[in-house]
């Protein structure tokens, strides 16, 4: 059958340099961005192109490994520049990489030490992007649901059913399976045989879409290069939809892509928080998420056992012993993100808000009988993770290390500094009560927060019958109960703290004393001017955009709070 025009259009433009005059070939690409389609990729190449270190192939998609290997190593290299012009990393972006089973095997053979970043979004949202991104093309006559039922049956019969019953087969197969597109684990698997992991560099689309400046900033430091700052961050080939996604049809993808979720999860050791997974029995527990970072280190050590693995290498101690780390000790919902936000524009200060991996996918765990999970959580997945990184200077903004995480950090003979950031009780009280957010009672709560029956929390005898604010409120009796704590234990240990409230963060003068603790130094007027930009933004989008719950009345609050009080014997201040 003959191609459609559209697909004719698409395939030219993929072979644009193809017809141009023949020039010499370039340097060799030091990273790729693989995939996937509709994830972002086109919107982060633009992104690296802008830095001036970062010099990026003409056009974006070569489609060497999968296309046009046939033409050469020096037909690729012609669309890099070659040296000169101050660029010291080179790079393309084809999102079919990832998706093609020929290319890992290719690109390993010729590029063996090059760095790929692999963007992956919700696969149901993907597909929905991927099916209109097709019918602008005039690829897709059909709607989405009967294309996905044409996949479906397209894969129970093994290819005997056609993917697009008036489309060539070999352009519907590539161009059309929404679905495959999606099953992320199997694609991975092909690379991770062929890369060490510290080569792939695994990011969330939805972060790039809601928050993109972090993200440039942590792939510009795995890759190597200095910081860059950008003033905008334009989203590149948005997709424009003539109506929502329908609630069966998502629910039904859910479903289905519901256990290849939980098997990504398995792979990478990490919560992808897409909302949805398998069943409990196929979710990734605490083990399974170990286990997949273990797979980066021997099975076994010299004596036959496997204990090693659970010590820390030597090469990674030296790293992370060379760097300064910084925690917050917070509540959560006390401008965690702002902080991270703000120390970012300090020089030689790699600076995170919840990035992976991450406490919060053991910490329920850890609570529930595992107390050794912790410890195996810093050797096995995060201490190697900030030893990759290359500043002296580790700042992370997460909320849960203060439950739990800091002792078996100490306990391996690293001695942190900590940021106490702090904000009223009844404000972050509130906040948790208006997104449903209750220790102890909502999966949310549950998830990110202490419970009452948690071991060596405050006592709230007959918590079960407490209001849902008065939990949030507790909560924020046990944090504060917990920076008085670790403010003692850091200072013997030799350690500095630092005490913030939010509404000091905001100033001038707040971040003044964030500069000269994180660097030593005030901060320069540059750097100045740049934080004056920040807190000018609006920030807590998510209380913007969510349905709050009403808040009882400020009188009712204060008898709330009385009785929280005299329940734990902890007096009222103020």
């Amino acid at each position: 059958m003959m191609r459609s025009p559209a697909n004719i259009l698409k395939h030219a433009m993929r072979t644009l340099g193809r017809r141009r005059r023949k020039r010499s070939p370039g340097l060799r690409p030091d990273f790729l961005i693989i995939g996937t389609m509709k994830g972002g990729t086109t919107s982060l190449f633009r992104y690296l192109e802008m830095h001036p270190g970062v010099a990026v192939s003409m056009p974006k998609e070569v489609h060497f490994f999968d296309d046009n290997h046939e033409r050469g190593v020096d037909w690729y290299l012609e669309h890099f520049p070659g040296p000169g012009g101050g660029a010291t990393h080179r790079g393309e972006a084809s999102p079919y990489y990832l998706f093609c089973p020929d290319t890992p095997g290719r690109v390993h053979a010729l590029l063996p030490d090059v760095r790929l970043i692999v963007m992956l979004r919700d696969p149901v949202t993907r597909a929905y992007s991927h099916f209109h991104h097709e019918s602008r093309f005039g690829q897709e006559d059909r709607t989405f649901e009967e294309a996905i039922d044409a996949e479906l049956r397209h894969a129970a019969t093994d290819g005997e059913e056609p993917i697009h019953p008036r489309r060539d087969h070999a352009d519907a197969s590539r161009y059309l399976r929404y679905l495959a597109r999606g099953l992320y684990a199997e694609q991975l698997e092909r690379w991770f045989a062929l890369f060490p992991r510290e080569q792939i560099l695994v990011l969330r689309s939805e972060d790039m879409f809601s928050d993109a400046a972090p993200v440039y900033a942590d792939v510009l430091d795995w890759l190597g290069l200095p910081p860059h700052e950008l003033t905008k961050f334009p989203k590149r080939n948005r997709g424009r939809y003539d109506a929502p996604l329908s609630l069966a049809t998502r629910d039904r993808l859910r479903e289905i892509f519901a256990p290849h979720n939980a098997r990504l999860e398995r792979l990478l050791g990490r919560s992808m928080r897409w909302g949805y997974g398998g069943s409990e029995s196929e979710r990734p527990g605490p083990s399974d998420a170990l286990s997949a970072a273990a797979t980066t280190f021997p099975s076994v050590g010299p004596d036959g056992s496997s204990d090693h693995i659970r010590r820390l290498s030597p090469d990674v101690r030296k790293s992370v012993a060379g760097k300064r780390l910084i925690f917050t000790v917070t509540t959560g919902r006390s401008g965690t993100d702002f902080l991270a936000s703000v120390a970012r524009v300090l020089p030689d200060v790699v600076s995170l808000h919840e990035p992976n991996p991450s406490p919060v996918d053991v910490f329920r765990w850890m609570h529930m009988g595992d107390p050794d999970l912790a410890r195996r959580w810093w050797i096995e997945l995060k201490l190697p993770r900030i030893a990759a990184r290359k500043k002296p200077v580790y700042l992370e903004t997460n909320h849960v290390y203060c439950k739990g995480f800091l002792e078996p950090l100490l306990g391996l003979g690293f001695t942190p500094s900590l940021i106490l950031l702090r904000r009223a009780n009844r404000s972050i009280a509130s906040s948790l009560y208006e997104l449903a957010t209750i220790p102890g009672r909502t999966v949310r709560g549950d998830r990110w927060y202490l419970r009452p029956d948690d071991p060596g929390v405050l006592p709230l005898p007959a918590w079960e019958t407490f209001h849902d604010y008065q939990l949030c409120y507790w909560y924020t009796l046990e944090i504060a109960r917990r920076q008085a704590e670790y403010e003692e234990l850091i200072a013997e240990r030799g350690g500095d703290t630092l005490t913030l409230d939010l509404a000091e963060l905001n100033s001038p003068e707040g971040f003044d004393r964030l500069a000269r603790f994180v660097t030593g130094s005030p901060p320069s007027s540059w750097e100045g001017v740049r934080f004056r930009r920040l807190a000018s933004r609006p920030r807590n989008v998510r209380d913007r955009v969510k349905e709050k719950r009403r808040m009882p009345p400020a009188g009712d609050l204060d008898a709330l709070e009385r009785a929280v009080h005299e329940a734990i014997g902890v007096p009222v201040v103020g």
